[in-house]
């Protein structure tokens, strides 16, 4: 999925789901997110989960860098989200 590369505000939905995913939000603009739920006022019945397992690779593991394993990456480009 694409967002405008720009300062607008955006809203991305997420559908309910099990996601074996890596997310990565690279624009400058201000980004929410919002998970499928049954019961707004309470977050932990969101029907939504997002996980990633890239740690368990080795060749990742060992790339010395924590961005090549995270759930969640949001920075304004992929090179400024490197550690």
């Amino acid at each position: 999925m694409s967002s405008p590369h720009d300062f607008s505000p955006r809203f991305i939905l997420v559908g309910a789901g099990s996601f074996h995913e890596s997310v990565n939000i690279s624009r400058h603009g201000p980004t929410t997110l919002l998970g499928q739920t049954d019961s707004p006022e309470d977050f932990s019945k969101n029907l939504v989960t997002i996980w990633n397992s890239s740690a368990i690779n080795q060749t990742v593991a060992n790339s010395g860098d924590d961005a090549a394993t995270a759930v969640l990456t949001i920075a304004p480009s992929d090179a400024s989200a490197l550690v």
